[in-house]
């Protein structure tokens, strides 16, 4: 409540300010000459405009963490580091005094460790790596910190480590494009090629519907020289996001590349059109212009892109080199007939993009509850796939039809409304905005024209615009069936999960046979950990619309999560064909150990897919478990190959482990490391698995090399102390346990190095780690009775023995050890009393 007038004056203040700068604006237009509003010196960044607005703001309000963060992020874009860090940093601070959420922290958290990475030197590196700690540590499911780590690694040499972080963003979602991207591009600074590719090509694999993965796949051709592949890749990534300028202006440089110059051109208006703000784009556009002799709207386009980018200093040149020339030019012409401003080409090619165009994103191209990149927690991507209403290229009709859109009479909004969904039916969608706009001049209270508008708006991918007339629509007709589906789909994609789940509710409550609203509430619910309520939601999902085969698939993976198998099998039944509902099939199966079965859903899936790993590496499995080595092997050679990278072979070793596999295991983990001496896990596991089968000869050289890639890995010293100790290596285990030490002082580090200790007769070093223990863990019984003994049997101490044992019986009476305690007690002050 104290916050509201403090954001209401700010709100007037930064109003006052654009004002400001508009009536400066128009008195200074409206006294130049033709060129005069092209002097290069008064082209300023807009981004530097923004700076000015913020700081007023904070001027207002020093302690509103909001506004610090936002200036951070501005600064960062702008390479002003310093100033960069110093209001991350506030806004951090402030951010907790005031209870700022996990997600504003964690998200300052890893700018701030953008911010030292980008400094460079290794004290800022240092910092750039324990910031993207803090991050991972605020959301551990989220992939960004483990992948900001990893970037911060490369930039310290220190390659492997980079790797495992890659690697264990994978494990968190094996679907994510750009984790592919930055292991592909490891293998690339090694000279890997193969290797490389195959990265990129899983990329696709793993999340087909994603255009990133396909435009991440057409770079990666691009870069080892196969374009006329790029150029297939770069087209299946705009076939999936038909509206990203961003990624049309790549594969228009790759035709430019390959000598297509018509096709560039027609490529690159069109990322204009679909990206009008993109610095990049639009200096392109203006060399454009100016090659076709349009010099004047050649200017205008050089001047769009230095505000956007005004550090260009390249571009900059350019602009102000032509600014002279034609400034040079209108002189003259003034001079000689009195008139400016009859210089400057033919005025444009018509690609200069017009009011109603898209930003830079991308359209809204998805099925009817994908539209956040898959089904919100389920093994399967959801996205597009057919299951549900499509935004792009479909006709208005069903909106029309809504049970309670209130229609208009008046003919003209009716004409305006038709044309408009004639419009987006040819998917022109800045036509179909325009239209609808007209109708609500004619009857601004027409729900139809409102929907309508609001589906015109998020197919140009303007979601925040369409948010706001969905929202103006409810505040008309609250029961709107589509417009709360609509809404609620936005506000998935925003990650406003709870909000987005009310008004899948509401679409539901106006029409229950409506079956995506119910999909759709499935999700959010799902996204929210809501299992029981996401449940209900995909059954009556289902129950509406029997096709809508996705909602059964969802609810498998959720009982099978929750181990309730025979459902989830019941559910798959339901779900349709394909390889993605025969590999969930599969997996139950081996779970359920009914591996001829599950063998069989395998070789379905591999029949589609030949190069899905899982699936052969699962189908492998099921050979073991069915006494068949060999023909687990032939599986394997159809998928592993001499250029395959050896986190295949430890991915297949570590799902022959975990079913007890130890043979193949060891096989697998072997053949990782011989591919790859410096793959820090593949000796890890090798390790394991050799002293599980009481190989600790070999486990003490594979645990060796991993504690020699990472030295100070807990893991590798404790499991190197512990396969020593076993050997009654001792001594040699001490050191190792010591390394562990400063790690961590737990239960399984402390008293094998305190036993080591006691076996090299090193009593006091051995009593003093106990007692270190039993600060943190006072009623530690095992710790307690061990220094107890130490004290009596060793070091002949009887009054702090007695201490040890007293306390036993005080913390375990009822122990089944008690009467041992009860009689060291009475043997001891008897022979004290003696």
């Amino acid at each position: 409540m104290i916050e509201a007038p403090h954001r209401r004056l700010k709100t007037i203040v930064a109003l006052g300010i654009l004002a400001g700068l508009v009536v400066a604006a128009y008195f200074t237009l409206n006294s130049r000459t033709a060129l005069d509003g092209f002097d290069p010196a008064a082209i300023r960044d807009e981004r530097d405009i923004k700076v000015e607005s913020l700081l007023e703001l904070l001027r207002l309000d020093p302690k509103d963490y909001k506004t610090h963060g936002e200036l951070a992020k501005v600064y960062f874009e702008l390479k002003k580091y310093n100033d960069a860090e110093k209001h991350a940093l506030s806004a951090v601070e402030l951010g907790k005094g005031q209870n700022a959420s996990a997600a504003f922290l964690a998200e300052q958290y890893l700018l701030l460790s953008k911010i030292y990475q980008a400094m460079g030197t290794p004290e800022a590196l240092e910092k750039s790596l324990r910031y993207a700690e803090l991050a991972a540590a605020a959301d551990p499911t989220k992939t960004a910190p483990l992948k900001r780590k990893g970037q911060v690694f490369e930039a310290q040499k220190k390659g492997d480590k980079a790797r495992l972080e890659y690697l264990k963003a994978l494990k968190l979602d094996e679907k994510d494009p750009e984790t592919y991207a930055l292991l592909a591009n490891q293998e690339f600074k090694k000279g890997k090629k193969k290797a490389a590719m195959e990265w990129l090509k899983m990329g696709v694999r793993r999340n087909p519907t994603s255009a990133i993965a396909f435009r991440n796949l057409a770079r990666g051709y691009n870069r080892i020289g196969d374009l006329t592949k790029a150029k297939e890749a770069y087209e299946r990534a705009l076939a999936l996001d038909p509206k990203n300028g961003a990624l049309r202006y790549e594969y228009a440089k790759l035709l430019r590349k390959l000598g297509d110059e018509k096709g560039y051109l027609a490529e690159l208006q069109r990322a204009h059109a679909d990206a009008p703000n993109d610095a990049r784009i639009l200096a392109a556009m203006g060399d454009a212009e100016l090659a076709a002799g349009n010099k004047r709207r050649a200017l205008e386009l050089y001047r769009e892109a230095l505000k956007r980018d005004g550090s260009n200093a390249a571009l900059r040149s350019r602009y102000t080199a032509l600014y002279n020339e034609l400034k040079a030019a209108e002189n003259k012409s003034a001079g000689a007939d009195g008139k400016s401003g009859t210089t400057g080409g033919n005025g444009g090619t018509g690609a200069d993009g017009t009011n109603g165009q898209p930003g830079g994103g991308s359209g809204n191209s998805t099925g009817a509850a994908g539209e956040a990149g898959g089904s919100a927690g389920s093994d399967k991507n959801a996205a597009g796939g057919g299951k549900g209403e499509s935004t792009q290229g479909e006709s208005l009709e069903s909106g029309a039809g809504n049970k309670n859109g209130k229609k208009s009479s008046d003919g003209n909004a009716a004409a305006a409304i038709e044309a408009g969904k004639k419009a987006f039916a040819e998917k022109d969608y800045g036509a179909a905005e325009a239209q609808f706009r007209k109708a609500l001049e004619k009857d601004p209270e027409n729900a139809d024209a409102r929907y309508f508008l609001g589906r015109a708006l998020e197919a140009q991918g303007k979601n925040e615009a369409a948010i706001a007339e969905y929202r103006r629509l409810l505040a008309q007709d609250p029961t709107h069936a589509k417009g709360n589906y609509y809404l609620g789909r936005l506000l998935y994609q925003a990650q406003k999960y709870a909000e987005a789940e009310r008004h899948f509710a509401a679409s539901v409550k106006s029409d229950g046979a409506f079956a995506p609203a119910r999909y759709s509430q499935g999700l959010a619910q799902e996204k929210q950990g809501k299992t029981s309520e996401a449940l209900a939601s995909y059954q009556g999902a289902s129950a509406a619309d029997p096709k809508l085969t996705q909602a059964e698939f969802n609810r498998a993976i959720i009982f099978k999560k929750k181990g309730q198998y025979d459902e989830a099998l019941a559910a798959l039944a339901k779900s349709g064909n394909g390889s993605d509902v025969d590999y969930q099939r599969g997996e139950i199966l081996l779970k359920q150990k009914k591996y001829a079965e599950s063998k069989e859903a395998f070789q379905r899936v591999l029949k589609e897919k030949p190069q899905h790993y899982e699936a052969a590496f699962n189908l492998a499995l099921s050979y073991h478990k069915l006494g068949d080595p060999a023909g687990a092997d032939q599986v394997l050679s159809k998928v592993i190959r001499d250029d395959s990278p050896a986190d295949l072979h430890y991915t297949y070793g570590k799902l022959l482990e975990d079913s007890g596999e130890l043979a193949g295991a060891e096989k697998q983990y072997r053949a990782s490391v011989q591919k790859n001496p410096g793959y820090f896990k593949g000796w890890l596991n090798l390790g394991r698995v050799a002293a599980k089968a009481q190989k600790y000869d070999q486990a003490e050289m594979a645990y060796r090399k991993a504690q020699a890639l990472e030295a100070d890995s807990l893991e590798a010293n404790l499991n190197l102390a512990n396969v020593l100790y076993k050997q009654k290596k001792h001594q040699n285990a001490i050191e190792y346990f010591e390394a562990a030490r400063l790690k961590s002082n737990s239960k399984e580090v402390a008293l094998p190095l305190a036993g080591s200790y006691e076996e090299t007769q090193q009593n006091e070093k051995a009593a003093k780690v106990y007692q270190q223990f039993l600060n943190e863990n006072p009623k530690d019984r095992v710790a307690l009775e061990r220094l107890g003994y130490l004290y009596y049997r060793k070091m002949r101490d009887k009054d702090k023995a007695l201490e040890q044992f007293n306390k036993l019986l005080k913390y375990y009476p009822d122990s089944e050890k008690a009467a041992e305690y009860k009689g060291i007690v009475k043997l001891i002050e008897k022979q004290k009393a003696e």
